[in-house]
């Protein structure tokens, strides 16, 4: 019953073109990256304006590693396979309203 719930939603929420757009974000990465220190490099030779462009440059770094991050998350999360007993480890505190900290006694979920 869960199991197919969660193979229902997974595709559902999946996107084939997620490992491409992660690979193409950490090759966005890289190259922000490469950026960075070149323009660090021109700071240390007196170039000021190069300061603004480091700023931007780190900007948009935190921009694509959080999408990065967002995406493979995503992803893992729509391509994750669970067993009966990691389901049981989800579901029923959820359902039964405990921490997952919380040992669980008298509380049961049919199916």
């Amino acid at each position: 019953m869960v199991q197919s719930w969660l193979s229902e939603m997974q595709a559902r929420l999946a996107s084939p073109e997620a490992p491409a757009q992660i690979e193409a974000l950490d090759k966005e990465i890289v190259r922000l990256k490469r950026a960075i220190d070149r323009l660090l490099d021109m700071i240390e030779t007196g170039d000021n304006s190069r300061e603004v462009r480091e700023r931007q440059r780190q900007a948009e770094l935190g921009t694509a590693e959080m999408e990065r991050d967002a995406l493979a998350q995503h992803h893992l999360v729509t391509t994750i396979k669970l067993g009966d007993a990691d389901l049981r480890r989800v579901v029923i505190p959820f359902a039964c309203g405990d921490s997952f900290l919380v040992p669980i006694e008298g509380c049961f979920i049919p199916g």
